[in-house]
């Protein structure tokens, strides 16, 4: 039996039809958008219980969409968003698993030790808020190969309007943020 060329050509098209629709295309929602409350030009400044201070001035926020396999023929499309200073502040990633905030925060000396602390949106969203809409997010290490590892952060107290409220470390070593500048006022209340 001999096939024609138009049913090879129609069998191709099919095969490459169906795996270019199994391919999955994960945005950020507007309920994940909602836990990244920075804005380009605004000025986060922190105080330490050590009277240091230290102030950051988002540079940038991007939002990318990037495939999660670059090997792939047919990758899956997911969207993630960078807040950027003089280093990256936060990152929210949208994903297979659901969306995910990367909390890249650091302050303070450069020996001071961070883990990876990655939480789901859906966790945190059901996180219990205090009466000041700060939630505390344990820092826990997010990948497996570095779990053992000893680190100085313990919390971080985040707020869906200013962020990054206060960060704590071991030995009662913490950084509180004082004020949240943007287009030149203070949105904190002091």
């Amino acid at each position: 039996m001999q096939l024609s060329t138009s049913n090879i050509s129609v069998s191709i098209l099919v095969v490459f039809s169906t795996l270019a629709l199994s391919c999955s295309s994960y945005k950020l929602s507007e309920s994940d958008l909602g836990w990244q409350p920075y804005r380009k030009s605004d000025l986060l400044i922190f105080k330490s219980n050590n009277l240091e201070t230290d102030s950051i001035m988002v540079r940038s926020v991007e939002t990318l969409t990037n495939s999660d396999d670059h090997l792939a023929v047919f990758p899956n499309s997911i969207q993630s968003l960078f807040v950027n200073g003089k280093q990256n502040i936060l990152e929210l990633q949208a994903g297979k698993k659901g969306s995910f905030i990367h909390f890249t925060l650091k302050l303070g000396n450069r020996y001071l030790k961070y883990p990876n602390v990655v939480e789901s949106v859906k966790e945190i969203d059901q996180k219990k808020f205090d009466n000041n809409e700060i939630i505390v997010i344990k820092a826990k290490e997010y990948y497996d190969n570095l779990k053992g590892q000893p680190f100085n952060l313990r919390c971080i107290h985040w707020s869906k309007v200013f962020g990054y409220v206060k960060l704590e470390f071991n030995n009662e070593y913490s950084w509180e943020l004082q004020s949240f500048i943007r287009d030149g006022k203070n949105l904190m209340k002091k």
